[in-house]
């Protein structure tokens, strides 16, 4: 029997490229049983799977915030920084 199986969660980089690195060593023990799956079904697996790591690469480390346009921390309250100045901090 074969599954697909996507996550739709907020992780880190950190934790994303855990999840990814287990699910593509499941596909790589588990995926080769059986015609389709030697040929088609693991190796588009796999390359799914390298898609979403380097995906996975560009979050943000652990530890960051996001932060609105305008507000200088994540416990701001009120506009006190130049309205173009939003970003990782």
């Amino acid at each position: 029997m074969q599954r697909f199986i996507k996550f739709d969660a907020l992780l880190c980089r950190e934790c994303g490229t855990a999840l990814v690195r287990s699910y593509t060593a499941r596909t790589l023990i588990q995926g080769w049983w059986g015609i389709f799956s030697l040929f088609i079904a693991n190796p588009f697996t796999i390359v799914m799977n390298l898609k979403a790591l380097f995906e996975v690469r560009r979050f943000p480390a652990p530890g960051y915030t996001l932060v609105p346009a305008g507000l200088t921390s994540a416990n701001d309250r009120g506009p006190s920084a130049p309205s173009g100045s939003a970003g990782l901090r």
